[in-house]
């Protein structure tokens, strides 16, 4: 396992650099990634789910939650939401999730993982990202070969838009991926691909590169539209607010719950002057899951007074 990653790495430093047009470019990286990996990626996506499966996720949640203190860490809603999440990850189903019912530590996510691998080998595949005091569950494999794609693409299946809000009548604009993200994400590939330790704390990283952490966060979420702060002001307030947008939300339906698997949102403003732009990305939030798998994608436009990124 250790060498293909090593091997992999190797591919992900010189691939950029080929002489050779972007699709044919891509088309190279990926096939090779996905041989280099192919024993290594997850035998299904859990299709059909499995309900036992997921119960001994939230099973050991609740274990770890409960043997740091006498009060457990987490409500037994916010275990049940950590433990579906987790296991959509660890399946393939999903690339990645935020949490964002409880706060955890990194300790806490050490041992939380080294737990679930215990209980499950196929959790070997999941680490730990720490973007300040946020955190990330990812599926290794699947989210590097997904982020290698847009590498190599250089962002083109992408929309990045600029939420900077310098007046009080500031709009959201498309704009450029950020000229550090290249950089960037080649670290963190290369990081994450040499990565021995359950978890990963990128927010130095960022801080280097000077990337705006709502970008990040949409990468490491593995979002179609990307939310950025071109210049450098009070990131705490942005253009999104009392913007009409339309939100793109995919729910699964599994043991008789709803659950969200991605969701994310667009300016209608800009969609409006692109006519396949919202069929575009319908398409390309459908495309995260199996054709088969019974994932359920609504699109529905909303107004806020604030939007918080």
């Amino acid at each position: 396992m250790e060498r293909t990653w090593k091997l992999a790495s190797v591919w992900a430093g010189v691939a950029p650099f080929l002489e050779a047009p972007d699709h044919r470019r891509a088309a190279w990286t990926c096939k090779t990634w996905h041989v280099l990996m192919r024993a290594h990626r997850p035998k299904h996506v859990l299709l059909p789910l499995d309900e036992d499966c997921a119960k001994k996720v939230i099973d050991v949640v609740v274990r770890v939650g409960r043997s740091r203190s006498k009060k457990s860490l987490w409500s037994h809603k916010h275990a049940h939401t950590l433990g579906y999440d987790l296991y959509f990850v660890m399946s393939g189903l999903r690339v990645s999730c935020l949490v964002d019912c409880v706060f955890m530590e990194p300790s806490v996510a050490t041992l939380l993982l080294e737990t679930l691998r215990e209980s499950n080998p196929l959790f070997k595949h999941v680490v730990a990202i720490f973007l300040g005091d946020d955190l990330f569950f990812l599926h290794r494999t699947s989210f590097v070969h997904a982020k290698l794609l847009d590498l190599t693409c250089d962002f083109r299946s992408l929309l990045f838009v600029d939420v900077t809000k310098t007046q009080l009548d500031s709009t959201p604009k498309i704009c450029a991926a950020p000229p550090a993200l290249t950089p960037f994400l080649r670290r963190l590939l290369s990081d994450m691909m040499t990565l021995s330790a359950a978890i990963l704390d990128i927010s130095s990283v960022v801080r280097l590169y000077s990337l705006s952490s709502t970008a990040v966060a949409g990468l490491l979420l593995h979002y179609p539209v990307i939310y950025s702060f071109q210049s450098a002001s009070d990131t705490t307030t942005n253009a999104l607010a009392m913007q009409p947008l339309l939100v793109f939300h995919a729910t699964l339906t599994f043991n008789g719950q709803v659950h969200s698997l991605v969701k994310f949102s667009f300016p209608a403003a800009l969609a409006s002057h692109r006519p396949s732009c919202a069929a575009l990305l319908r398409s390309l939030c459908r495309g995260h899951f199996p054709r088969s798998s019974p994932v359920h994608l609504e699109t529905t436009t909303v107004t806020l007074a604030s939007v918080a990124l």
